[in-house]
């Protein structure tokens, strides 16, 4: 994530209950605090690991999200920490598609993605 890696995939999920979920949609974890376009400093001396590069900042413009039959899309401020989407989902299997769009129309997928359900509904 670091160097703004582009790239893309799936998340194949389970939706516990018929309700209402939100998709919180990040590109660095909800620890670092930090802006989804803004770059990292490099991290040095770090145990057991190798020294970390530093993270690129993006031109990021907008967040999409993909799930199930939902397909919606949100503008990203330079200083927003993470785009978020509140979807109705049916108890089951679904599928969870993310992208970040850039200013010169790359696209990579949110590096983290967090799941909450909101409200449960019952079934009439």
């Amino acid at each position: 994530m670091r160097p703004g890696l582009v790239d893309n995939g799936w998340w194949p999920l389970e939706a516990v209950t018929d309700g209402v979920y939100e998709f919180e949609l990040r590109r660095w974890p909800r620890e670092a605090d930090t802006a989804i376009c803004a770059g990292v400093p490099p991290r040095r001396s770090v145990p057991f690991v190798d020294d970390f590069v530093p993270g690129e900042a993006l031109a990021i413009r907008s967040a999409r999200i993909t799930v199930g039959d939902v397909d919606l899309e949100i503008p990203v401020a330079e200083d927003d920490l993470y785009a978020t989407f509140r979807v109705p989902l049916e108890a089951g299997p679904v599928r969870l598609e993310t992208v970040f769009l850039d200013a010169d129309d790359i696209t990579r997928g949110a590096y983290y993605v967090y799941i909450s359900l909101l409200e449960a509904q019952e079934r009439a």
